[in-house]
């Protein structure tokens, strides 16, 4: 992991996230604000009760409607846009030359079991984002909003950024699950098999620290072991000109049938499928 310091060289930053390194920034003022503000939307939603306790303090199932809240909130709270477009602007990223997905806030309770599991704060199993969206221009971004430790964080395997893995991209066809009304994140494409890499690494950063890796790269939530609730902020973005180049990282086994640049936005709002002559969900011919 490489620290970097702002603004940015965008050409040798991209060109260094398609070649697989792992980019962390510190100290940027718009980041801490983010941090701060998701702060706010989380207290204000799990009131009276301590965000990183609520697991202690209320049942699962309420637990999960107060985060849902907090999820919902953020996603259309201007202060975090305005906070995020920013950073991108702080780190060197030209508005007009920036696509970007929308800001997820999330969270992981603590789980024992199973019986845990849903939709608002399940750990995300390993994959690749680039199986889904097949867009290997893809620059993907994290942050912790609260401490972090080993226990409760994400992992990387750098290991394998060049090694094919069994997955079941193939089978992800976003046209027919939308004709089926099935949601796509029940169903995102997997490992088929556990894999070994001696590089994996769990990320450790401060509130305030972002990173940056590339959507090729395989990644996995780890399963939150501590005692308090994740919380932390995970997003996307697709430099324009290298879509436009068809530059990005390389693909070692994404199989799947579609593109998807219409989960992207210009900073102006323009999506990015208008800006690249296409459809929203576009064929994609596979190796």
């Amino acid at each position: 992991m490489i620290t970097l310091d702002v603004p940015v060289d965008v050409r040798a930053f991209h060109d260094a996230i398609y070649a697989g390194e792992i980019l962390r920034f510190k100290n940027i003022e718009p980041i801490a604000q983010l941090v701060a503000r998701l702060r706010e939307l989380a207290i204000a939603a799990t009131a009276p009760h301590d965000p990183i306790t609520l697991h202690k303090t209320v049942d699962h199932p309420e637990a999960i409607e107060l985060l849902d809240n907090y999820q919902q909130a953020s996603l259309t709270d201007n202060d975090v846009v305005r906070s995020w477009h920013a950073t991108l602007k702080t780190i060197g990223l030209r508005a007009q030359d920036t696509a970007v997905d929308r800001l997820l806030a999330r969270v992981q309770t603590p789980r024992t079991s199973e019986e845990t599991i849903d939709l608002v704060t399940a750990p995300l199993d390993t994959h690749r984002d680039t199986w889904a969206s097949n867009l290997y221009e893809q620059v993907n971004w994290w942050a912790p909003v609260y401490d972090i430790d080993e226990s409760a964080t994400m992992e990387l395997y750098p290991g394998l950024f060049e090694t094919a893995v069994p997955n079941t991209s193939e089978d992800f066809d976003i046209v027919e699950l939308r004709r089926e009304q099935i949601n796509s994140t029940k169903v995102v494409p997997r490992l088929l098999e556990p894999v070994t890499d001696e590089s994996a690494f769990r990320v450790v950063l401060e509130p305030g620290d972002l990173l940056a890796f590339s959507g090729a790269h395989l990644h996995r939530s780890v399963p939150n072991t501590s005692d308090r609730t994740r919380y932390s902020l995970d997003t996307r973005t697709i430099h324009i000109p290298d879509s436009l180049d068809e530059r990005g990282a390389p693909n070692v086994d994404g199989n799947a049938p579609w593109r998807t640049p219409g989960w992207f936005n210009r900073i102006d709002g323009t999506p990015l499928h208008k800006i690249l002559d296409t459809e929203a969900t576009v064929a994609h011919y596979v190796r």
